[in-house]
């Protein structure tokens, strides 16, 4: 438990702020993507990235993408759940709802990559240690 805590809280922490930053921007309550990506960033970087001895730029790059849209889709899910069985869309209200989805997730998964891929550069490089 504690090589997984040491080797996944820093870009747990890189993570949580950028997701932070794109759910202020665009959906205004940041808390509803900062958590998800609080509990999600660490198994997606530990299994795609942390548990390796000898980790790859590409390796931290689709663990980027993959944590920002984990954080992103399952608030949305679950807020369109939510909201679907509350008050049913009508078909502009879906298709507008659907568009916003769509670019929050193209953006995410874009500077995920870019974070990932600079993140997992400096692990393999050694400049990024994960113990402290």
């Amino acid at each position: 438990m504690q090589r997984f805590v040491q080797r996944t809280w820093k870009p747990t922490v890189a993570f949580v702020i950028l997701s932070w930053v794109i759910a202020g921007l665009a959906m205004g309550n940041r808390f509803m993507v900062a958590l998800p990506a609080l509990l999600l960033t660490p198994l997606v970087w530990w299994v795609m990235v942390a548990r390796r001895d000898q980790p790859l730029p590409r390796h931290g790059a689709i663990a980027g993408a993959l944590a920002v849209l984990a954080a992103q889709i399952v608030p949305l899910t679950i807020a369109s759940l939510w909201f679907g069985s509350v008050r049913p869309y009508g078909s502009d209200d879906l298709q507008s709802v659907t568009d916003q989805m769509a670019a929050m997730q193209v953006v995410g998964a874009i500077v995920g990559t870019a974070l990932g891929s600079v993140i997992g550069s400096l692990l393999a490089r050694g400049r990024f240690p994960t113990t402290s």
